[in-house]
C-alpha cells in the first residue's frame, strides 16, 4: 500500500492541475473499493479451510489482496493531497481552522 501511495503522490500535482481536485478525490476513493472487496476473500477462506478451490488457495488470495493494496495506495496517494489542497482553497482566514479540523478528524477516523 505504501508503495502505491508513493507513486500516487508523485502524480498527484499533475492530475490535480489537469482534472481538478474534486474529480481526483472521488476517483482516488473509487480505487479503495477493490481493496475493501479483496478483504472478503481471506474471511471466506478462513471459513472454508478444507476447500481445494483455486479461488481460495493461499497464492491467489495473497496475490489479490496485494494487488488491491497497491491500488488502494495509488488512490490514497492521489486523493489525500488533493483533499488538503481543496480544503485550503475553500477556506478563508476566519474558518480555516474549522475546515482543517474537520478534515483531520475524518482522516484519523478512517
Amino acid at each position: 500500500m505504501y508503495l502505491g501511495e508513493a507513486v500516487g503522490g508523485i502524480f498527484c500535482v499533475y492530475l490535480s492541475i489537469k482534472h481538478g481536485d474534486p474529480k481526483i478525490i472521488s476517483r482516488g476513493a473509487v480505487l479503495s473499493f477493490p481493496f475493501l472487496l479483496s478483504l472478503l476473500l481471506p474471511a471466506y477462506r478462513s471459513m472454508n479451510l478444507d476447500s481445494e478451490s483455486f479461488w481460495l488457495s493461499d497464492g491467489f488470495v495473497y496475490s489479490i489482496v496485494l494487488i488491491a493494496s497497491v491500488m488502494n495506495g495509488l488512490g490514497m496517494g492521489v486523493s489525500q493531497p488533493a483533499a488538503g489542497n481543496f480544503i485550503s482553497n475553500c477556506a478563508v482566514e476566519s474558518n480555516k481552522g474549522f475546515y482543517f479540523a474537520l478534515f483531520w478528524s475524518c482522516y484519523m477516523g478512517s
